[in-house]
């Protein structure tokens, strides 16, 4: 692939995730109520799982699963999350500017947003340089593989825990 079509996929993949985003702000705006805690442990959830998909020994012993895993999955996982909620984010921003009482959950939204991209950007410098580009080239596939699998396992369990805890004491 030429470096000027590899940059059209990858901005074409921005926009989409950019769209995809816009499209989650305007649902979940709509919502009378938005329960921050349950997109929490939704997202929990999703990472957790992921991370068990990626590790699971009938997979890993795959090379081809390995380098998509290492070289593609961890890829579209760092900019999904960075251009999907940064998406969130700006839309729900201005729908609550421009038509508050039509979207009621946009505040709450849009600033939950900021937060999911602000507590990802450590684990994304952290995925880029174990296991995306890796500072250490001799760590083979299976390593890069596993990093990546368990740092998903955490992420998702921190994030169920911080939603369980302020659950607790919102009381």
């Amino acid at each position: 692939m030429t470096p000027r079509l590899r940059w059209l996929a990858r901005t074409l993949e921005e926009v989409i995730f950019l769209a995809g985003g816009a499209g989650i702000a305007y649902v979940l705006s709509l919502l009378k109520s938005l329960a921050m805690l349950k997109v929490l442990n939704l997202v929990g959830m999703f990472y957790g799982l992921l991370g068990i998909i990626v590790v699971s020994e009938f997979l890993i012993g795959s090379p081809k699963w390995r380098n998509f895993v290492v070289t593609h999955l961890c890829r579209l996982l760092i900019v999904g999350h960075l251009f999907i909620w940064l998406g969130v984010c700006v839309t729900a921003f201005w729908l609550f500017v421009l038509l508050p009482d039509q979207f009621p959950s946009a505040d709450t939204l849009s600033s939950a947003a900021l937060g999911f991209v602000l507590y990802f950007m450590p684990a994304a410098f952290f995925l880029e340089d174990a296991v995306w580009r890796p500072l250490n080239s001799k760590r083979n596939d299976v390593v890069r593989t596993r990093i990546f699998g368990f740092s998903l396992i955490i992420a998702g369990a921190v994030l169920q825990l911080v939603a369980a805890v302020r659950d607790i004491f919102a009381g």
